[in-house]
């Protein structure tokens, strides 16, 4: 399945996840992370997605400060913070499985799952929690990466693909914004070569299609550029 990546104007959601082919199929609800992570009553984002199957809730910000704020999470990879991340994503899970939702967590470098490595190894001591991965490599490339950006997409495709806790797969571009900030962006409108990403995330992408896992786009250009 492949989804495309809208945007809304919904109070309580960043954007909408909707299926190929059929804008009323509403795949899932991405919350903005400040709502996701500050304490709010996750009752309140059941009853706004309430036509969603699937919530997504971003792991750090969805466009981070690159590497000074990545810089800033050192302090946060410690024993009890990584203990406290597991018990707020334990809470979520259970309250989810409550409600019959699936819970997604999108990983970037902003956050706790600030890379490959350290998200697989979250994902093997995680097995017992419903939830599942919102995988997206392009949310861990920050500035200092870009100039050997194909190297580091080798590498996260070689430590990604297989991983049964891998629930859907983010495919999109970064960008510098007016400010000179690394932001999310469409492949098409992106600063990385789009044969490139197709490439080095080829083995990611063919194994989440084998394995009947969504590949979520931004529009339907950057399927044609993947070659979907």
């Amino acid at each position: 399945m492949h989804c495309i990546l809208e945007q809304t104007d919904h109070s309580s959601s960043a954007s909408l996840l909707l299926e190929q082919g059929d804008p009323q199929a509403i795949f899932a609800h991405m919350l903005d992370p400040l709502i996701a992570w500050v304490g709010n009553d996750p009752s309140e984002w059941i009853e706004a997605c309430e036509s969603a199957q699937r919530i997504v809730v971003p792991c750090g910000r969805q466009e981070s400060d690159g590497d000074e704020h990545a810089a800033s999470l050192l302090a946060s990879w410690s024993q009890a913070g990584w203990a406290q991340f597991d018990e707020n994503v334990l809470q979520l899970d259970q309250q989810m499985n409550e409600a019959k939702i699936e819970l997604m967590i999108r990983p970037s470098s902003s956050g706790m799952l600030s890379d490959a490595i350290c998200t697989m190894a979250w994902a093997r001591r995680s097995e017992d929690l419903g939830c599942s991965l919102m995988l997206d490599p392009i949310g861990w490339i920050v500035e200092s990466m870009l100039r050997d950006v194909s190297d580091h997409l080798s590498r996260i495709n070689d430590l990604c693909v297989g991983c049964e806790k891998i629930g859907a797969v983010m495919i999109r571009s970064v960008r510098h914004d007016q400010a000179g900030v690394l932001v999310e962006s469409s492949i098409g409108e992106g600063e990385i070569d789009s044969a490139i990403i197709a490439d080095r995330l080829g083995g990611l992408i063919r194994w989440a299609i084998d394995a009947g896992k969504p590949i979520v786009v931004h529009n339907d250009a950057d399927l044609k550029l993947l070659g979907l």
